[in-house]
């Protein structure tokens, strides 16, 4: 689902606090943190999840080691920080989406979606690939599991509001939709994401989708 919300893999089980010590209250706190932030994606992306130790993401970010583990107790916990901050921005867009679509046809209703879910994991595309590895190498948070829930509770309420759908099918659909997204956006990260094959995702995606949800919910061609 969403942002790879799929957990179609097998994670470890992390028994470690993911707790961040502090949170950042001011301006110098908060470009510190965003500072290891950009350092852990760029060390993700040069060496991967099982080689990224605490000691080069503060060489990266400029600060010492000790100042990182003023934030955070361990690289999990940093992890977990940074895919909490991703998945809040991916659903928020969602969830604009969706509101302005209540009610609108189901052509509309893809469209909006799509954009927002393609613009905003585009708009993140190095995060998004960073963190893929981290989603599949440890498990889920309660934190990952409520933004899911949060998203799919946006698009089924948003399916809801179209004239004579059939409503026991929405949750499905939905499951559907959610995938198709999350692969086919992936996919096209994967490639480098030059405009115009977002443009030709977005096109084939807005094809797919607006047959799909208007045949499964309404039966309409």
């Amino acid at each position: 689902m969403i942002l790879q919300f799929l957990n179609s893999h097998m994670p470890k089980t992390i028994t470690k606090s993911l707790k961040p010590r502090k949170k950042p209250v001011q301006e110098r706190s908060g470009q510190t943190v965003d500072a290891i932030f950009e350092a852990t994606i760029q060390v993700l992306l040069k060496d991967g999840v099982k080689n990224l130790t605490t000691t080069r993401v503060a060489e990266r970010a400029g600060v010492s080691v000790g100042t990182f583990y003023q934030y955070y107790p361990n690289k999990e916990a940093l992890f977990f920080a940074i895919l909490e901050r991703h998945l809040e921005f991916i659903g928020t867009s969602v969830q604009i989406a969706c509101a302005k679509s209540h009610g609108r046809p189901v052509d509309e209703m893809m469209s909006n979606l799509i954009e927002s879910y393609v613009d905003s994991k585009i708009k993140k595309r190095d995060i998004s690939l960073a963190i893929w590895e981290v989603v599949t190498e440890f498990s889920c948070t309660p934190k990952y599991a409520h933004v899911v829930k949060r998203v799919e509770a946006d698009i089924t309420t948003m399916l809801n509001t179209l004239p004579g759908a059939r409503v026991e099918k929405i949750p499905f659909v939905t499951a559907m939709i959610l995938s198709t997204l999350g692969g086919a956006t992936k996919m096209i990260m994967e490639k480098g994401a030059p405009p115009h094959m977002v443009k030709d995702l977005k096109t084939s995606l807005q094809i797919m989708l607006e047959a799909y949800v208007g045949k499964a919910l309404n039966g309409s061609e």
